[in-house]
């Protein structure tokens, strides 16, 4: 039993340290995983942005909190809008503009229902730049 209460326990942490708690109460339908090609060109977006890494940082913060306030939203609106590439529901509810060039960046297939796996991306790159 002890052994089965660690093993929970370790189970548990990293679950917190990985940010995942932060999104339990969020609908399974905003928790699909990204495919292996999306997520590394995510990785990568750090290589391919245009402009400085503080730039960079900055505009993953934004897109964050835009995503932050959207979230409420999304959750209304996840069975019709799951499949809705997330970057383009973001420029239809004028949440971001064309002009930023953070949102060229990110692929078309990174959908809706990849919410909280595209989150935790950005958190990871946000947390490791600051």
């Amino acid at each position: 039993r002890l052994c089965f209460l660690l093993s929970t326990l370790e189970l548990f942490v990293r679950w917190v340290k990985e940010g995942l708690y932060d999104f339990n109460s969020l609908p399974m339908a905003l928790k699909v995983h990204l495919t292996e090609e999306d997520s590394t060109l995510l990785e990568q977006l750090p290589k391919r942005f245009p402009r400085t890494s503080s730039q960079l940082l900055m505009e993953l913060k934004e897109l964050g909190d835009v995503l932050l306030r959207v979230e409420g939203h999304l959750i209304k609106e996840v069975n019709e809008q799951a499949q809705k590439p997330l970057i383009e529901l973001l420029q239809t509810l004028n949440l971001i503009s064309d002009a930023d060039r953070l949102p060229d960046l990110i692929p078309n297939t990174v959908l809706v229902c990849h919410y909280v796996n595209f989150r935790m991306i950005l958190r990871r790159m946000t947390s490791i730049g600051e």
